[in-house]
């Protein structure tokens, strides 16, 4: 078999990926977790053999030249190979039949076959997430975050399968191959990918069971929007932010943040999409007192069934009732230094999320296309950091940004590649211009307008891995 379901996967199985398995073991000790399947790496292999692609996609890796471009071009041509190549009959026919009783319920074969052919007829097209679970030898060094391809809101088998399919593709797209050259990743690699209900909240967010920046363990750190999760992770939106006393519960400090936009599932064309939140919604509180105690309830039990090991959880609500969409772990992130001493006047200030002290000159960065201008050293100043502008993160020195959470991309790949970072200073991209030269001090959220030498006493050490 190529498929299993979730409830029945474990960290003992080792073709499906660590998200799959966490996800099961989730599903095993009692958190709420939608109910789906995964595709085992194995399915991914036999499909690479079948359609006689893995001999071909050894060859083009071998042939990538360093200079972006070339990078680019061959990745693109894997990436055409594996959309457009069928997924073998044997393999489509269980993802059907395991698509179907995901659509239909767990009792699904017990009904009469006239009656489950009517309840078919209304129900084939169940909308799922399709998610990558990548196999990765060291996961403290990567697991490829933000950088896979997932789809939300897909509804229908063929869809389904287009979607897994690009889901396999992204293991080569572009900005994953740029990704993998930054921490020196080779070879063919294989994947799970899971298939699970869509769940359509109205609420969602992250949390950390410890502090992600300071590692303090006592500490737990909600985020939270309305609607999919994504508002939070690829920085839509300033979320509201809770600090909590992990012995108490109690709530050290809270942030309510501008939510103008939500990301919403699309029942029309299908997928996702940007919608803007009601005018009195959008400066409140998204949790309720009681919420934020179920959250914490979850993160607490989650990360027991980790041994204590801190972790990163993605969750949403619907209707009242929360599900945990993906836990995978904090690393750890270990940092003496002393204060850094400079009397250069300060033009903005923001919150530190990936510690070191840096100067440079600034380029600003306002859509993927003006990666282009960034060069060995720079300073970027941008709204947000995407996925896409993988390519230049072995060449910025420093980053700022006017939104973000704590919890979301910019800070998890900043800290990745010990960049350091200040995001929420609101209007950097405003204030600051091209070529300007800065000094980012990211242990305490200042940017300096560079007008004399800035004196460094810090003497730190950071040990830095992936959130």
């Amino acid at each position: 078999m190529y498929t299993r379901k979730l409830s029945s996967v474990s960290w003992e199985n080792k073709n499906i990926g660590s998200k799959a398995a966490n996800l099961g073991e989730l599903t095993r000790t009692g958190v709420p977790v939608p109910p789906g399947f995964v595709i085992t790496s194995d399915g991914f292999d036999k499909f690479l053999k079948v359609n006689k692609l893995d001999g071909k996609i050894r060859d083009i890796l071998t042939k990538m030249k360093e200079n972006e471009q070339d990078v680019y071009n061959y990745a693109v041509r894997i990436e055409n190979m594996i959309t457009e190549a069928p997924i073998p009959d044997f393999l489509q026919s269980e993802i059907k039949e395991q698509y179907e009783e995901l659509s239909l319920g767990q009792n699904a074969k017990e009904i009469g076959r006239i009656a489950l052919d009517i309840i078919k007829a209304g129900r084939e097209h169940e909308p799922v997430a399709v998610r990558p679970s990548p196999l990765v030898n060291d996961l403290s060094a990567s697991s490829y975050a933000g950088q896979l391809s997932y789809s939300l809101n897909v509804a229908g088998l063929e869809r389904v399968c287009r979607a897994i399919k690009k889901t396999w593709a992204s293991l080569f797209s572009p900005r994953v191959m740029f990704y993998r050259k930054a921490r020196n990743i080779e070879g063919i690699l294989l994947m799970g990918v899971i298939v699970q209900k869509m769940v359509n909240p109205e609420k969602s967010g992250v949390m950390f069971t410890a502090d992600p920046v300071t590692n303090d363990s006592n500490k737990i750190i909600i985020d939270s929007s309305w609607g999919l999760p994504d508002s939070v992770i690829y920085g839509y939106v300033s979320p509201d932010n809770y600090v909590i006393d992990k012995s108490s519960e109690s709530v050290l400090s809270k942030t309510i943040g501008n939510k103008s936009v939500m990301r919403v599932r699309d029942p029309v064309s299908g997928g996702t999409k940007s919608e803007r939140v009601l005018s009195d919604k959008m400066n409140i509180e998204v949790l309720e007192t009681h919420e934020i105690a179920k959250l914490v309830e979850l993160a607490k039990k989650i990360e027991r069934n980790y041994n204590g090991q801190p972790q990163n959880i993605e969750w949403c609500s619907e209707r009242g009732r929360f599900f945990i969409v993906e836990s995978k772990p904090v690393k750890s992130t270990d940092v003496t230094f002393q204060e850094s001493n400079t009397t250069l006047p300060s033009v903005l200030q923001g919150t530190p999320v990936s510690h070191g002290l840096v100067e440079g000159k600034v380029r600003i960065v306002l859509n993927t296309p003006e990666i282009n201008k960034v060069v060995q050293g720079d300073l970027i100043v941008t709204k947000t950091i995407t996925p896409d502008m993988m390519p230049i993160m072995d060449k910025v020195s420093g980053i700022i940004t006017d939104e973000d959470s704590y919890t979301g991309y910019t800070s998890v790949i900043s800290r990745e590649f010990g960049i350091p970072c200040v995001i929420k200073t609101e209007n950097a991209t405003a204030v600051l211009k091209d070529e300007q030269e800065i000094v980012l001090d990211a242990f305490k959220g200042y940017i300096y307008s560079n007008k004399e030498e800035v004196t460094d006493s810090e003497e730190f050490t950071e040990e830095t891995e992936l959130q």
